[in-house]
């Protein structure tokens, strides 16, 4: 590691257990040898529970990648959750906050896409700016999320300005929203399937009352859904 990045690296990374024990005697034995500090900064992140306990084997409460692809989970969908939250800041895991980071990640994507792609448009330089000090505040990724949101919604400017603007932001986020090749509006959760099919058995006994229920609970998910001729017919809301 000193052959690649020299006595004291920029950035040490870590879960908050390192620090009393690990990092502890990584930082003696290093500035024992070297004379120099081990980092300049270091960043300890808070620990995921899941359901509210601690993730353990013993518990057998783990989960791999694997089981979110199953679930029906994009991995970006998790990527854009874990974004949603300060590094610092303990999360839970559960399969409803993950089907609603979902449901964001589409709508944020869905948007994205409706903006036409204007090559020579010029970012914008209050956001790009207002991204990277936001940044620099301990990497606060959950106000760089919030940023983007804020930029679709702003009036102020061109579609091809907040397009162009939105793939620099993203280059840093790895969205993968500079590049978007279909809406991914209906890359549909489980809960909202099943949600769709009770609907739809509900409409077919003619119990309105029901049926106009179950549309509030996909809505509170992210998604509307429109009855046509063809039938059910399902958006990402905005």
């Amino acid at each position: 590691i000193k052959a690649e990045l020299g006595d004291t690296i920029d950035i040490h990374t870590g879960v908050i257990d390192h620090i009393p024990i690990h990092h502890t005697n990584e930082i003696a034995q290093s500035q024992s040898a070297n004379g120099v500090p081990l980092a300049h900064f270091w960043l300890h992140s808070a620990f995921m529970n899941v359901e509210g306990e601690k993730m353990s084997k013993s518990l057998d409460n783990t989960f791999r990648l694997i089981d979110l692809h199953e679930r029906g989970i994009p991995p970006l969908a998790f990527r854009y959750w874990l974004l949603t939250a300060h590094y610092r800041t303990q999360v839970n895991f559960t399969w409803e906050a993950l089907a609603a980071a979902q449901s964001a990640y589409n709508r944020l994507t869905s948007a994205v896409y409706e903006l036409p792609r204007a090559t020579d448009a010029a970012p914008i330089h209050e956001y790009v700016n207002e991204f990277v000090t936001t940044l620099e505040d301990d990497l606060n990724t959950a106000n760089a999320i919030a940023i983007i949101w804020k930029l679709l919604r702003d009036g102020r400017y061109a579609s091809g300005e907040k397009y162009n603007t939105i793939r620099i932001i993203d280059k840093v986020l790895g969205l993968e929203l500079g590049d978007i090749p279909a809406p991914k509006a209906f890359e549909i959760p489980p809960e909202v399937i099943l949600l769709l099919e009770k609907r739809k058995d509900a409409r077919a006994a003619n119990d309105w009352a029901l049926s106009d229920s179950l549309r509030s609970d996909i809505r509170a998910l992210g998604y509307e859904v429109k009855d046509t001729g063809g039938g059910q017919t399902v958006t990402v809301s905005m």
